[in-house]
C-alpha cells in the first residue's frame, strides 16, 4: 500500500474541475477499499485507471508545451480525431477518440523509443485479461497486487524523468503569463 501512494507524487496538486478531481479521489477510495477488502483484482482496476490517469495528464502537459511536435504525431490520424485531440478541453477526452494503447504514441515526444512505450502500455493487456470474465483471478494476494503496483510505479518513474524538460517548459510558460511586473 505504501507504494500505491506515491502514485500520488505524480497526479496533479489541482485540477482543471471538480469532475477531474472527483474522478480521481473516486478511483484511489476504490483501490484502497479494495485492497484492503483483500478484492485485489478490483483494486488492481482501480489502481490501473489511476496509471493510466497519469498518463493522460502527462500528455496534456505534452500537447501544452510542445504542441508542434503534438500535432506532428498526429500525422496518420483522421481528420475528425486529430480536430477531436486538438481541441480536447480535458486530458480525459483523449480516450474517447483513440484506442487506448494509441496514447503512448504521444509519449514518444520526450524521448521515448518503441520498447519503452511497450513497457509503459503491458499494463493494458494485463488488464484486459482480467476485465473480461476468465474464471481466473490473476491478483489473489496481497503479494501479487503489490509486485504490480511496483511495477507499474517503476513505469510511472520512467515516465516521469522523460517528462522533466516538459515540465520545465510548462513552468517557464506559467510564470511567463502570470507575472506581474508591479508585483
Amino acid at each position: 500500500m505504501d507504494e500505491a501512494l506515491r502514485i500520488h507524487d505524480y497526479l496533479p496538486i489541482s485540477y482543471a474541475n471538480r469532475e477531474e478531481e472527483a474522478y480521481i479521489r473516486f478511483l484511489w477510495d476504490a483501490f484502497e477499499t479494495n485492497y484492503n477488502a483483500e478484492k485485489y483484482e478490483f483494486a488492481n482496476l482501480a489502481f490501473h485507471l489511476l496509471y493510466m490517469s497519469f498518463v493522460c495528464f502527462s500528455v496534456w502537459q505534452i500537447r501544452a508545451a510542445r504542441r508542434t511536435d503534438f500535432d506532428k504525431a498526429m500525422v496518420g490520424f483522421q481528420s475528425e480525431v486529430e480536430n477531436k485531440l486538438a481541441s480536447a478541453d480535458t486530458p480525459f477526452k483523449f480516450f474517447e477518440n483513440l484506442k487506448e494503447s494509441a496514447i503512448f504514441r504521444f509519449i514518444k515526444l520526450v524521448g521515448c523509443d518503441n520498447q519503452q512505450v511497450g513497457e509503459f502500455s503491458k499494463f493494458i493487456k494485463q488488464r484486459n485479461r482480467i476485465a473480461h470474465p476468465s474464471g481466473t483471478v490473476f491478483f489473489n494476494s496481497r503479494e501479487n497486487i503489490d509486485a504490480q503496483i511496483e511495477q507499474i510505479m517503476v513505469e510511472i518513474d520512467h515516465i516521469q524523468q522523460h517528462m522533466t524538460p516538459v515540465l520545465y517548459d510548462c513552468l517557464h510558460t506559467f510564470l511567463e503569463q502570470n507575472a506581474d511586473p508591479e508585483e
